[in-house]
């Protein structure tokens, strides 16, 4: 089963370049992070041991719930790990969700 890391971005380039240097040090890598640019400077997609991919969703307003769906609805595993931002994630972090989930069907 593979795992998909999901975030909105609108600005925050530096918030974002932390989120993926935390999963750069993730135990387990995800197997893909997805971007939704909502605006802002471009995005630029550093090298990194995952495949990144970036959809832009352009708007006046910050439809966050379409871009949501818009992120789930392009990922390319079944794990979906929406990550807001400015998280930093802990090194045991995708290892701990990708763990319970195989054990457990629920919503974490």
């Amino acid at each position: 089963m593979g795992v998909s890391v999901l975030t909105l971005a609108h600005g925050r380039r530096p918030h974002l370049r932390r989120l993926i240097e935390g999963l750069c040090r993730s135990e387990v890598a995800p197997d893909e992070l997805m971007i939704v640019d909502m605006g802002g400077p471009a995005i630029e997609v550093p090298i990194a041991p995952f495949p990144i991919r970036v959809l832009a969703l352009r708007n006046h307003h910050l439809p966050l719930a379409a871009a949501r769906n818009l992120a789930a609805s392009d990922a390319r595993h079944e794990y979906l790990v929406f990550l807001d931002v400015d998280c930093i994630p802990m090194a045991a972090l995708l290892g701990s969700i990708c763990s319970t989930l195989e054990k457990q069907n629920v919503l974490l």
